[in-house]
């Protein structure tokens, strides 16, 4: 939702009735992961 539809964290926070540090705590969380899943499969693929 905060790249796809370009809405803010509060914004976010509302939309799931959770507070905005979880919100970006968890895009945070998700992010890394994401790097450590796209950087194991660029490392396979060599």
């Amino acid at each position: 939702m905060r790249h796809q539809e370009g809405l803010s964290y509060k914004e976010i926070a509302d939309i799931a009735q959770i507070p905005p540090g979880t919100v970006m705590s968890r895009l945070a969380r998700a992010r890394a992961k994401l790097k450590e899943y796209l950087a194991t499969r660029i490392g396979k693929e060599k």
